[in-house]
């Protein structure tokens, strides 16, 4: 690593206003979005005003949806705290044999270390490598994530170098498309449009189709679902309200105006105040209501998005139901929650992000870039823990010598310390043929050739037969 550095004060300074990144969050369109009701024609609109460039109102979709469907809400968290502890790992270049030069070993390490050492300050909403990730995996639900990039001067290994300090989010007030046969651009503080400065930008964009990104995000196949939840959770609030509780029947006599005064208050209180006091012959009747909730259309609506849900954001099946990991599958499959295709998936779409910020730490520190390291994660395959021991016990029973240590590692068993408790396999039993009755001695030929056999191998039944031929 080159042991000076010109100092680089912008790399170290914001470019977006925190205030602007929320992109209408604490502003008048979130909580339009929010506090009414969304038809599925307000829906589409927003969806298709992306298009012009702007999407500002379809990144205040994306978060109301999450703030206000339970189900999202919980398989985005699952997603990214998944993608927070999947086995990111930074590989040394090497050459056609597979070997590393110790410059190519010093460059994974400095980009490793650029991961990890991220100090960021969460009072002013700064990320580090787990609230990067996060952010990517967010990116590759709703088909962009931006981040800005902080960067500090520090020693590692005795040497100064440049690595980022921490990432913040950035809002949709700060990029969009002003050509919608042009690139993903950044429009600046004075609200023009140009490429992203250089070394300081984490620009994710994972479109779903191969539509224009703008139109392509992943989210964009749950909105018809969500906005239809919404009608029908306040369709079946009202429902309750009205059918929840025994409907209340009360008979008077025509005569007795105030017992038809007291009866009615008593109907309005009846859930605080319980009881009443009135002359005899005064009925009152309380009907249960016949309908169950699970059986209306709005609950069923409701369960389909649930599962559309888990389709979309975890990879479940189609066939999954609403009850946490049925649609996965074995657990072979699943990997922290999610289907292990799907988790793939995600990290692959984040391995191109981080590469493209170990491109930056090389380029700052090294001034070139060649011996790139590179930026990988790989999901563990599911594994048999059943069929490899079986597997194995094969292996040794047909003489194959296996190494202790490489089984133990293989199943996970430690090594015992000196003196500690062991269980092994109980010593097989010696079996001894029964002495065959004089008059029987066929039946005692087979039998001594049958224990031979199992006792002895091939070489002792073959001299069993020849001495029942003999």
């Amino acid at each position: 690593m080159p042991s000076k550095l010109r100092t680089r004060s912008k790399l170290a300074q914001g470019i977006t206003v925190p205030a602007d990144n929320d992109g209408g969050w604490a502003g008048s369109g979130y909580v339009d979005v929010v506090e009414r009701l969304i038809q599925p024609q307000t829906a589409e609109s927003i969806l298709r005003g992306a298009w012009g460039g702007d999407m500002s109102l379809q990144w205040t979709l994306w978060i109301a949806m999450m703030d206000t469907w339970a189900r999202l809400a919980d398989n985005m968290r699952t997603v990214e705290n998944a993608l927070t502890g999947a086995p990111f790992d930074v590989q040394p270049a090497t050459d056609e044999e597979g070997n590393a030069s110790d410059l190519a070993k010093e460059k994974a390490e400095l980009v490793k270390d650029a991961l990890k050492g991220m100090r960021p300050n969460a009072a002013r909403r700064e990320l580090g490598r787990d609230g990067l990730l996060k952010a990517l995996a967010r990116g590759s639900v709703t088909g962009h994530a931006v981040l800005e990039i902080l960067w500090q001067r520090r020693e590692v290994g005795g040497q100064a170098a440049i690595l980022p300090r921490c990432c913040v989010n950035v809002g949709p007030r700060w990029y969009g498309y002003p050509s919608n046969t042009g690139p993903l651009q950044f429009r600046n503080q004075q609200a023009t449009w140009e490429d992203f400065p250089p070394n300081k930008f984490l620009v994710h964009v994972v479109p779903a189709t191969d539509a224009h990104p703008s139109q392509a995000g992943r989210i964009r196949t749950l909105v018809k679902y969500w906005s239809y939840t919404t009608s029908a959770w306040q369709w079946l609030l009202q429902y309750t309200q009205r059918f929840g509780m025994p409907f209340r029947w009360a008979t008077y006599r025509k005569e007795s105006s105030q017992v038809r005064t007291a009866l009615g208050q008593m109907m309005q209180n009846i859930g605080a105040s319980g009881w009443g006091v009135f002359p005899e012959g005064t009925k009152l009747e309380l009907h249960e209501s016949g309908a169950n909730a699970k059986d209306l259309p709005q609950s069923y609506v409701i369960s389909e998005a649930d599962k559309a849900c888990d389709l979309v954001i975890r990879g479940e099946t189609a066939s999954s139901g609403t009850d946490g990991n049925q649609g996965l599958g074995n657990t072979g499959a699943v990997y922290a929650g999610v289907r292990r295709e799907a988790m793939q998936g995600y990290c692959n779409d984040a391995v191109v992000t981080l590469q493209s910020l170990a491109e930056m730490v090389i380029r700052l520190n090294y001034g070139e870039t060649s011996e790139m390291p590179t930026v990988v994660c790989e999901i563990p395959s599911p594994q048999d823990a059943v069929a490899l021991a079986q597997r194995d016990e094969i292996l040794a029973r047909m003489g194959l010598a296996i190494p202790d240590q490489f089984l133990r590692e293989r199943h996970d068993v430690p090594a015992p310390t000196e003196g500690e408790a062991t269980v092994s396999a109980p010593k097989p039993q010696t079996l001894t043929a029964a002495k065959a009755p004089a008059d029987s001695k066929l039946e005692g030929v087979i039998e001594r050739l049958l224990v031979a056999g199992i006792l002895g191998g091939n070489a002792i039944w073959e001299e069993q037969m020849k001495e029942a031929e003999a």
